[in-house]
């Protein structure tokens, strides 16, 4: 009975080894059909670039060489955006608000309405507080 452990062992041991070795195998071999792959689409054509820009941008200070910046026109000030007829404020009508003024009521001065009866105890220095070690 032990032997047919063992030999059982052995040979599940040895179908794993075998298995591991096919799936490495495969996975090398897999290595240039993915390139293959990539290259066959349009997204693979632009991260090849991309990975190629950036293999020869790294260290240079110009590292975004390939952006371009667009040309534009340069705004100018025309008469009708200063023109008073076009944005006229008197349309609105702003008027301060009027608040009655704030004052104390009795209530608020009542210690019967703050004091609570729980009171807190007091806080104390503890020796972790001022041990220099634990503060390094």
């Amino acid at each position: 009975m032990k032997t047919k452990n063992n030999v059982q062992k052995a040979v599940l041991k040895t179908l794993a080894g075998i298995t591991s070795l096919v799936l490495l195998s495969f996975t090398v071999g897999a290595q240039d059909s993915f390139k293959e792959l990539l290259a066959s689409n349009s997204l693979g054509a632009i991260a090849e670039v991309l990975v190629e820009n950036k293999a020869e941008n790294t260290g240079s200070p110009d590292r975004f060489s390939f952006i371009v910046e667009a040309d534009e026109p340069t705004l100018e000030m025309e008469d009708w955006m200063v023109d008073g007829n076009f944005f006229n404020a008197t349309v609105f009508n702003v008027e301060a608000a009027a608040e009655a003024p704030l004052e104390v009521e009795s209530w608020m001065i009542d210690d019967a309405f703050f004091n609570s009866p729980a009171t807190e105890k007091s806080l104390e220095l503890e020796s972790w507080m001022v041990y220099d070690k634990f503060w390094d």
